[in-house]
């Protein structure tokens, strides 16, 4: 529970040895956090945020868009909150995923039952749609496959670009850093890079 997390416990995480902290709230919309029944009060997520920054941890969040019920909108606040987490608190990485029904969730139960998909070889394939950041597959009645990999891209695009240019000094750091003998990324674009 990310209310627990205040700047004495992360003080203490990090001081235990642990450098990197990632939260999950799943969505920066609030009717999504509520239909999704993830009680995570954003503004208690914030300061858990800011004191894990503040402390020095690498810090990411991971969202999620295309739930069931989600219109474009809903993805917009989502992808919103994550660039304003960037900008103002200095988050290092933030990561956005397409919705995909896992077994045994509700709203897996849900979708099974509503005949959204069948139990195949295609559905297997779309668990691994995260992988690859140029295929959707939608399960939302509002916003198709292909709109929602417009939004992912999108949401990427302006976070990395608010990553860096909010924080200039993590360019330098990163170039300085893949002359290391042992490299750290700090995000997922720079490890990309690195392997590249």
């Amino acid at each position: 529970r990310t209310e627990a997390l205040d700047e004495e416990v992360m003080q203490a995480i990090y001081e235990s040895g642990c450098r990197a902290i990632t939260f999950s709230p799943e969505s920066g919309s609030k009717k999504s956090l509520k239909m999704i029944k993830k009680r995570v009060k954003l503004d208690r997520l914030i300061n858990s945020v800011k004191a894990a920054v503040k402390v020095g941890h690498t810090t990411r969040i991971n969202f999620v868009i295309g739930f069931p019920h989600e219109t474009i909108l809903d993805c917009l606040k989502t992808i919103i909150f994550g660039i304003y987490s960037t900008f103002r608190f200095g988050v290092s990485d933030i990561n956005f995923a397409i919705f995909t029904p896992y077994p045994g969730s509700e709203l897996f139960e849900k979708l099974k039952t509503g005949k959204k998909f069948k139990m195949d070889d295609t559905y297997f394939k779309k668990l691994i749609v995260q992988f690859d950041v140029t295929k959707g597959y939608s399960y939302c009645e509002h916003v198709s496959g292909r709109m929602l990999v417009f939004l992912r891209v999108l949401g990427f695009s302006l976070s990395y670009i608010t990553i860096y240019l909010s924080r200039p000094v993590r360019i330098f750091k990163f170039i300085k850093n893949l002359f290391q003998k042992e490299f750290f990324a700090n995000n997922l674009l720079e490890q990309r890079i690195y392997d590249m």
